[in-house]
C-alpha cells in the first residue's frame, strides 16, 4: 500500500499516510517541555544518537540518493551543533536538516503536542497567505493592507532568497527535487518561518506592489495560527485550489477530447472508483469521435494501491508491475521501546506483514518483496487507444508520482506541466514506522520499503529527479493574479494543433 502524504493546511491536501504538519501533532503524554526551555546537552545528544541509530537500522532508503559517507558526514555535522542551552526546537531543526538531506518525501518529524499547542496559540505567525512563483514570494490575499500580488523583498531585514533557503529543509521531497520544495514552502511559509526563526511579534517588510518600480515598507503585527488560517481560507488563489470531487469526467466535444481528473488515490469508496473507471472507459470506447484524452493528476498526492495501477491499466500499451524490486532491511521492528503504536498491536501486525510479504532470507541485508506480492498487470480490454495527454505538477507525489512515472514511460504519451515532487525511478514508501525520542518527545516518521518503479531509463531524467514533462509550463505572476490555468490552456492549444495536422 502506497503512502499518501497529507499536509493539512488551509484544506489543501498534498502528498504520506497521516504525516500531519509539524504544528498539528497527535496526542502525546503530558510533559513539562516548552519551546524555549533549555534541555541538558547530554539528553539532546542522546536523542540525536537514537535518531541516527533508528535511521541506520530501519530506514531502507537512507542511502538511496546519497552515499554512506556523505550521510554519515551530515549526521556528524549536525550533532556538533548541539550546544549547551539548546531547546527542543533547536534539536528539531537539526533533525530536519538530516531528514531533508536523505531525500524522501515520506519522512517527517513532529513536535510534542504541548509545544505544538503553545506555538499555535502565540501571536507570532506571519499574517498573510503567500504564493511562491519562480523564486518570488507574492501576497496571496485581497484582504489586507498589501495589494494582492505584491512581491516581498525582505522580512525583518533578511532577503527573501536567504529566508527561502533556510526554510527548504522542512519541505521533504524525493531525491533532489526542487519544484515540490517551492510549492510546500509557499503553502506553509508562516509555519516554517515560525519554526526556523522563532517568536516574532512584528514583521517589518519591504515589497514591490504590482506595476510599481519603487520599493515600499510596511510593519505588520504577528497573529495566532488560527487567525492566519482564516486568512488562508480566503486566499486569492482559492478558485483554482478549492476542494472538488476526487475524480470526474468532462467532455470537450469541440476538440473531440475527454478530460479525466483524479485528484487523489486515497479514496473512501474504492468500489465507486472502479465503477467510475469502468463506465468512463466503456463510454470512450463507444465514442470513436473522442480522439484525445487529458488525464489531470496535478493535485494528486498519492493514496492506496491499486487505485494508481488500476487507472494506468486503462491507458497502458504494455504489461506492467508496480515495481521492478522492493525491499526492507528488517523483519522485526528495531528499537521497540520507542516505537509509537496508534492502535494496540500495530508493531506485531507490521512484523507479521513483513514476514508474509517478504522473503525470509536476506540478501546483503535486504529482505526483498515476494514475487507474488508484485503481480504483472495487463492492459484493460477497454483501455483508451487515442492520444494521451498527462498533466502533472509539483503536488504530485507517492502513488500519484508512481502513476505519472508509468505514463511518462510510454513514448507516445505527451506530458505537460512541472516536475513532480515524487521520484520518477522510485521512492521509499509503502509502509511507515514512527518513533518517539524519549528526552524531547519529538516523533520521527519515515517509510521503510525502498522500491524501483517499473519504468525505463530516460536520458533526460537524471537519477533522483521527479517525473519531467515534455512541455514545462510554469505559473507566472500574471496567471496567478488572474487565476488562469495556464497548463490546461497549453494542453488544449496543443490538442488543437494536433487535430489540425490530423485533418491535413
Amino acid at each position: 500500500m502506497s503512502l499518501t502524504r497529507i499536509l493539512v493546511y488551509g484544506r489543501i491536501l498534498i502528498s504520506g499516510t497521516a504525516l500531519l504538519s509539524a504544528l498539528v501533532g497527535a496526542a502525546q503524554p503530558a510533559t513539562r517541555l516548552s519551546a524555549i526551555q533549555p534541555i541538558p546537552q547530554s539528553r539532546l545528544l542522546a536523542d540525536f544518537d537514537l535518531f541516527q541509530r533508528i535511521y541506520q537500522t530501519a530506514n531502507s532508503g537512507l542511502y538511496r540518493h546519497r552515499s554512506k559517507k556523505s550521510i554519515d558526514s551530515v549526521f556528524a555535522a549536525n550533532r556538533k551543533q548541539i550546544r549547551p542551552g539548546a531547546t527542543v526546537l533547536d534539536l528539531y531543526r537539526l533533525l530536519y536538516a538530516v531528514t531533508d538531506y536523505t531525500g524522501s518525501l515520506h519522512s517527517d518529524n513532529y513536535l510534542p503536542a504541548r509545544i505544538d499547542s503553545l506555538l499555535k496559540r502565540e501571536a507570532s505567525f506571519f499574517s498573510y497567505p503567500v504564493k511562491l512563483i519562480n523564486g518570488t514570494l507574492l501576497i496571496n490575499t485581497t484582504h489586507g493592507t498589501l495589494p494582492v500580488g505584491s512581491r516581498l523583498l525582505t522580512i525583518n531585514g533578511q532577503n527573501i532568497s536567504d529566508i527561502l533557503g533556510r526554510l527548504e529543509k522542512y519541505a521533504t521531497t524525493d531525491g533532489y527535487n526542487k519544484t515540490g520544495k517551492s510549492f510546500l514552502v509557499g503553502q506553509h511559509f508562516a509555519r516554517y518561518y515560525r519554526l526556523d526563526y522563532g517568536h516574532q511579534s512584528m514583521y517589518n517588510l519591504t515589497y514591490l506592489a504590482p506595476g510599481r518600480a519603487d520599493i515600499s515598507q510596511l510593519t505588520i503585527p504577528a497573529v495566532t495560527y488560527g487567525s492566519y488560517q482564516k486568512a488562508v481560507d480566503q486566499r486569492h488563489s482559492l478558485p483554482l485550489e478549492r476542494d472538488r470531487p476526487a475524480y470526474e469526467l468532462n467532455l470537450i466535444d469541440s476538440l473531440a477530447t475527454a478530460r479525466i481528473t483524479v485528484r487523489t488515490f486515497d479514496l473512501d469508496d474504492e468500489k465507486d472508483y472502479r465503477q467510475f473507471l469502468d463506465s468512463t472507459f466503456r463510454l470512450l470506447n463507444r465514442c470513436p469521435g473522442i480522439r484525445y484524452l487529458i488525464v489531470d493528476v496535478r493535485q494528486n498526492g498519492g493514496g492506496n494501491d491499486p487505485n494508481d495501477l488500476l487507472l494506468y491499466s486503462y491507458l497502458a500499451r504494455r504489461s506492467f508491475r508496480e515495481n521492478k524490486r522492493a525491499y526492507t532491511i528488517f523483519r522485526n521492528v528495531p528499537f521497540p521501546a520507542y516505537f509509537v503504536e496508534e492502535t494496540a498491536g500495530e508493531r506485531q501486525t507490521l512484523e507479521i506483514e513483513l514476514r508474509t510479504e517478504h522473503y525470509a532470507r536476506a540478501q546483503r541485508g535486504k529482505y526483498y518483496l515476494r514475487r507474488k506480492e508484485n503481480p504483472r498487470w495487463l492492459p484493460n480490454p477497454h483501455r483508451f487507444r487515442g492520444k494521451l495527454v498527462l498533466l502533472i505538477g509539483p503536488q504530485v507525489a507517492s502513488a500519484g508520482s508512481l502513476f505519472a512515472s508509468l505514463v511518462r514511460n510510454d513514448p507516445k504519451a505527451v506530458v505537460i506541466g512541472e516536475e513532480t515532487m515524487g521520484g520518477y525511478y522510485g521512492h521509499t514508501g509503502h509502509e511507515s514506522v514512527e518513533y518517539r525520542l524519549p528526552n524531547t518527545q519529538i516523533r520521527i516518521r519515515f517509510a521503510i520499503i525502498d522500491l524501483d518503479q517499473d519504468v525505463r531509463v530516460l536520458p533526460f531524467i537524471p537519477r533522483g529527479r521527479g517525473v519531467l514533462p515534455d512541455y514545462t509550463i510554469k505559473e507566472t505572476p500574471a496567471s496567478f493574479l488572474h487565476n488562469q490555468d495556464t497548463v490546461m490552456h497549453v494542453a488544449l492549444q496543443l490538442i488543437k494543433r494536433m487535430s489540425k495536422r490530423l485533418k491535413k
